[in-house]
This record gives structure tokens, C-alpha cells and sequence, in this order.
């Protein structure tokens, strides 16, 4: 069967390499509701750079290419290219990068010292006047603006088109923005935290800038699964190039069962409008009935809520345990017996025959 993401094929991550600006050359999908013709190229006549921007390019933990389709059979895991439409895709970039001047570098505590995170970082919500738990600290959420709200309403028109049934009707009330200035700045491998959005949480990421690699790499859970002949690169893990306007959707168990990442890189695709920046939304479900029932651990803190991963009578039980950070945490731990979730095979919906990729029109129209 065909996915989402059927046009586009994986390329070598070298072909990349070239600055190319993807924004300016490509009309959006949506002008294309049926894709049934190559992407146009508005600008440039290169056809070099033209086939390097009408790709997403994967490679597994080998180094070995990987389509489209492979890795959203293999993963909890959904790509779309070209999401939204095209001129807004780039007021959205453009607003957002003014947005930016006022965000900051959120701190952790690293062994008793206060470090920056390499990163500007701001949360927005549907309900600014509250105080939200994030990243296992209590923030002041700013309001949506207009375009925020516009790309919100259009991501969630898509997610609900190909949400599996365990996800049901899914909005978003909360908006994580992250800046990465240049090729320095980065995220290390994480799994978001589920204490305000739950368990088994589904996020939608979108991509706005320059090119970045994101890993996706399945946590262990075996010690089978490692022995002494066999290396920690050798496990399941993809790098994907995420171009501009290109929206990545991690459904469950993705936050219990993989952790992502976006590395150091000091080759960076550049955009014509943000040059070496990059721009990340990762919209989400906060969900208050959670943080309501969050207990506080010994050093004062929110704790963290997390799954049991392990085989054994408690795989796939969720408990708290201590939210401090690293060098400076205590030995908290409690059940949450009040959460009972059965676990289940998340099967992604696919397209319709005849529908090889989503457009702003058609998901307008499938949703009235």
C-alpha cells in the first residue's frame, strides 16, 4: 500500500550538501491536491537542485538509504513533505523568527551546576493565563498568534486523517517552539516526558528552515538484545534530513519506546529566508488531569512520569520517580496505579488510492 510520503525517495545524505533553498523553488503540495505531476519549479532552472530538494533522505544505523514507506513501517511514525501551503509556510518562518528575539536559553542543573541548553526555547498555549509543566519546570505560556493558530487547526486536520483508532479525535492546546541558531545547537536523545501529556502521547512536529538530522533511535530493553560481539551502533536507530515545511507525526508508543534527537552538525542546508536557523514546533495534548495527579518527590520537585520497558509482571506499567536533575536527584518512586492502558499494535491509516500526498484543499474538504 502506498503512504503519505510515496512521492519522495531517499537519497544520499551527500546530495544534500548543496545550498539549496527549497522555500523559494517549490510550490506546496497543497496547490497539488493530487500530486499527480512533479513538483513545479518556480525559480530555479538547476535540475541538480531541484531533484536534491524534492527528497527526504533516511539512512538506518548501518548507513544504509531507506525509503519513505520502509521507515514508517518500521517505526510509530509518520513523514509529510511540503505540509503546509507554500507562501505560508514562509510568512509562518518569517513571523516566527521575529517571534524568536524575545525567546531563551531554558537552563538544567548538571551535577549542582546551572547549565544553558543549546537552544532557544518558548511554549505557547491555548490558555496562556495558567502556569504549565514542562521539561520538569513550571513555565508561563504565551498566547497563540494568529499564524500559530492557522498552522495548528491545518496539523490537526492531517494527524486526524491518518490517527489509528487508539488516538481517537486529537487537538492541540500546546505548542513547544525551539530555535537552533546554527549547526551548534542541538537537542541530546530524549524521550518526552509524559507527565503533561500522558501516556502513550501523540506529537506533531513541523519543521520550518534549515535542514537538520533527526535520529530516531528504539531503546533497549533486552539484555539480549546486546552482548559482547555487538555495538551500540548496530542497533535499530534512523537519521532523517528534515527539510523545510516537512511535518514528522511521533504516535504511540513513540515517547515510551524510542528516543530522538537532533544532532551537532557542522554542515547545515541552509534556507534562503533563515539561512543556517532552524525553526521546530512540536504540537501537542497537554493534559491538566495529569499534572493534577503528579505527586512531588523528596527534593521538592515535580516528579516524572515514565513506563516499564523491561519483560517481567510490570512491563508496561507507568510509575513516578524522582524529576531532579542529573547529580542532584533522590531516590522517589511511586506507582500510578491509577493509570490502566492496555497496550496495543498502533497501525498508521493510509492514503486513499488515487491520493498519493496531503493538501491543505483536501483535508479541508475530508474534514467538512
Amino acid at each position: 500500500s502506498s503512504s503519505s510520503s510515496s512521492s519522495f525517495s531517499a537519497v544520499s545524505s551527500s546530495s544534500s550538501s548543496n545550498s539549496t533553498c527549497s522555500s523559494s523553488k517549490f510550490a506546496s503540495v497543497a496547490a497539488d491536491p493530487d500530486h499527480s505531476q512533479k513538483t513545479q519549479l518556480t525559480h530555479s532552472t538547476d535540475k541538480k537542485e531541484e531533484q536534491n530538494e524534492d527528497v527526504i533522505s533516511i539512512r538506518d544505523q548501518n548507513g544504509r538509504l531507506v525509503s519513505v514507506e520502509d521507515f514508517q513501517a518500521r517505526t510509530p511514525c509518520s513523514l509529510f513533505p511540503h505540509v503546509l501551503e507554500h507562501s505560508f509556510a514562509e510568512s509562518l518562518l518569517e513571523a516566527f523568527l521575529q517571534e524568536s528575539q524575545s525567546w531563551e536559553q531554558y537552563k538544567r542543573f548538571l551535577f549542582g551546576k546551572s547549565v544553558k541548553q543549546p537552544r532557544l526555547s518558548q511554549v505557547y498555549a491555548s490558555l496562556p493565563s495558567q502556569t504549565y509543566l514542562y521539561g520538569g519546570r513550571s513555565l508561563d505560556a504565551k498566547p497563540y498568534t494568529p499564524e500559530l493558530e492557522r498552522a495548528q487547526e491545518q496539523i490537526e486536520q492531517l494527524v486526524n486523517i491518518y490517527a489509528p483508532a487508539e488516538v481517537g479525535i486529537w487537538t492541540s492546546n500546546f505548542v513547544v517552539c525551539n530555535l537552533y541558531r546554527t549547526g551548534e545547537d542541538g537537542v541530546a536523545a530524549h524521550s518526552d516526558t509524559l507527565t503533561s501529556i500522558g501516556p502513550r502521547p501523540t506529537i506533531a512536529s513541523l519543521s520550518l528552515g534549515a535542514t537538520r538530522t533527526f535520529v530516531l533511535r528504539r531503546i533497549v530493553t533486552e539484555k539480549s538484545n546486546i552482548n559482547s560481539t555487538t555495538s551500540l551502533k548496530s542497533l535499530e536507530s534512523y537519521s532523517i534530513q528534515l527539510p523545510h515545511n516537512s511535518l514528522l507525526i511521533m504516535w504511540p508508543p513513540c515517547q515510551e519506546e524510542w528516543r530522538h534527537a537532533i544532532v551537532k552538525d557542522k554542515r547545515v542546508l541552509p534556507h534562503c529566508i533563515s539561512g543556517i536557523t532552524r525553526l521546530n514546533f512540536t504540537f501537542r495534548q497537554y493534559k491538566q488531569e495529569y499534572v493534577d495527579q503528579t505527586p512531588q518527590c523528596v527534593c521538592h520537585k515535580p516528579a516524572v512520569l515514565r513506563c516499564v520497558l523491561k519483560q517481567g509482571v510490570n512491563k508496561n506499567r507507568y510509575f513516578y520517580h524522582c524529576g531532579g536533575d542529573e547529580g542532584s536527584s533522590c531516590n522517589f518512586f511511586k506507582w500510578a496505579n491509577w493509570i490502566s492502558i492496555e497496550p496495543s499494535v498502533c497501525k498508521k491509516k493510509q492514503l486513499q488510492q488515487g491520493a498519493n500526498e496531503p493538501s491543505c484543499k483536501r483535508l479541508k474538504h475530508e474534514s467538512s
